[in-house]
C-alpha cells in the first residue's frame, strides 16, 4: 500500500451521468472523468459506461489496473441483493472485483456530505430516494416503509403533463404550459393528448429521460409563481418531506441534519419548499418533534466513494487527506 503508483477508485453513477474519481492514498485526486448513466433501469449502456469510465480515469491519471487498490462503485437502481450483480461482473472483467464493492448512490452522497455523523440525504433528480443513518449507525431509507417522494425529474413533468391534458391548468398557467406544448412539437392540449397515448414516438426509458429533462421548465415556473408549477412542486415537496420525517423517527436526537442532493430537489423552489414543509410540519405544534438542519452538499458523491473506497481497506481518512480531497472544489478544510 506504500507504492506511489496504488490508488482508488471511487464512482457515483446515477440515470443522467457518472462521474468516476481516481485518487492516491495521501488524498491527491489524480483524474476525473465524466460518462453517461450507470442506472440500468434508465440507461442501456449502463455496463459500457461503467466500464470506459474506469478505464478513460486510470489512463488519465498515467495509472494501469493492477494499480487499483480498491474501488467503490455507487450507483443509482442497486436496491436489492442482486442488483449489483452486473456491476461486479463489469469490475471481474476487469480484473479488480476482488478489491470492489458495489452500493447505492445515497451510501456515497450520505458520505460526502454528513463526513460519518449522523443525518437524512433526500435524492431528487433522474431518480428519488431518501436515506439516512442513524446515532447508532442503523441505515434506513424512505422505501422501508413502502414510501416513495415522487420528486424526480420525470414524475415532476409527468404529473404537469397530466394536469394539463386533463384541463387541471389556468390562464395564469399559460405561460408554462405554451413551453411545455412547444418543448414537446405540440400545437394544442389535444396534440399533447394523442402524443403522450403513443408513448411519445420513444421507448420508456427514452420518453422517462426526455419528460425528466423538461423538470427544469416546471421548477423555474414555480419560482415565478406559475399556480399549475407551484401545486405540482408544492405536492412533491409534501412528499419528500414526509419521506424525511418517517426516516427521522428512527433518530433519538433532538436535531437532525438533513441535506439535499439531485437537479429537482436543489433548485431554488423545492429546496424552499421542502425546508419549509420540514420546518411547519403538519401545523400542529409538538414538542417532542426534532428540528431538521440543513447541511449543504459541500463535496460531490463521487469523492464519498473515494472515502469509502480507502475505508474498505482499513484506511481511515485522516484530515490532511480530506483536505487534499476537498481542494478541487476550494475548500480549505473539512472537519471529521
Amino acid at each position: 500500500m506504500n507504492n506511489r503508483d496504488n490508488i482508488v477508485i471511487g464512482i457515483d453513477g446515477g440515470g443522467s451521468y457518472t462521474r468516476v474519481t481516481v485518487a492516491d492514498f495521501t488524498g491527491q485526486i489524480l483524474a476525473q472523468v465524466r460518462k453517461g448513466g450507470t442506472n440500468r433501469l434508465h440507461n442501456i449502456q449502463a455496463e459500457e459506461h461503467l466500464r470506459t469510465g474506469i478505464l478513460d480515469a486510470l489512463s488519465a491519471a498515467g495509472r494501469q489496473l493492477e494499480h487499483v487498490t480498491s474501488i467503490t462503485a455507487a450507483l443509482a437502481g442497486i436496491d436489492q441483493p442482486g442488483d449489483e450483480k452486473w456491476a461486479m461482473e463489469v469490475l471481474h472483467e476487469l480484473g479488480i472485483s476482488t478489491h470492489g464493492q458495489v452500493v447505492n448512490d445515497t451510501l456515497a452522497a450520505h458520505r460526502s456530505i454528513f463526513l460519518g455523523r449522523p443525518g437524512i440525504v433526500a435524492i431528487g433528480g433522474t431518480g428519488s430516494l431518501i436515506f439516512g443513518i442513524n446515532e447508532e449507525g442503523r441505515m434506513v431509507r424512505n422505501d422501508d416503509f413502502a414510501h416513495y417522494a415522487r420528486v424526480a425529474a420525470r414524475f415532476i413533468t409527468y404529473e404537469t403533463v397530466y394536469a394539463i391534458i386533463s384541463g387541471y391548468d389556468e390562464e395564469a398557467d399559460l405561460p408554462l404550459v405554451g413551453l411545455m406544448l412547444q418543448h414537446l412539437g405540440c400545437s394544442s392540449t389535444q396534440e399533447l393528448a394523442e402524443l403522450a397515448l403513443r408513448g411519445y414516438g420513444v421507448d420508456k426509458r427514452s420518453q422517462n429521460r426526455m419528460l425528466g429533462d423538461m423538470a427544469h421548465l416546471i421548477t423555474e415556473a414555480a419560482d415565478t409563481g406559475i399556480p399549475l408549477a407551484v401545486n405540482i412542486c408544492n405536492e412533491a415537496a409534501r412528499q419528500t418531506a414526509v419521506g424525511i420525517r418517517l426516516i427521522g423517527a428512527t433518530f433519538r436526537a433532538s436535531e437532525i441534519l438533513v441535506s439535499f442532493s439531485g437537479s429537482c430537489i436543489t433548485s431554488p423552489y423545492l429546496k424552499k419548499a421542502v425546508l419549509a414543509q420540514l420546518k411547519n410540519g403538519s401545523g400542529i405544534k409538538n414538542e417532542t418533534d426534532p428540528k431538521f438542519v440543513y447541511v449543504e452538499q459541500r463535496l460531490p458523491s463521487d469523492i464519498g466513494a473515494v472515502m469509502m473506497a480507502y475505508e474498505a481497506v482499513g484506511r481511515r481518512t485522516t484530515e490532511s487527506m480530506m483536505n487534499r480531497l476537498g481542494q478541487p472544489y476550494n475548500i480549505n478544510k473539512l472537519e471529521i
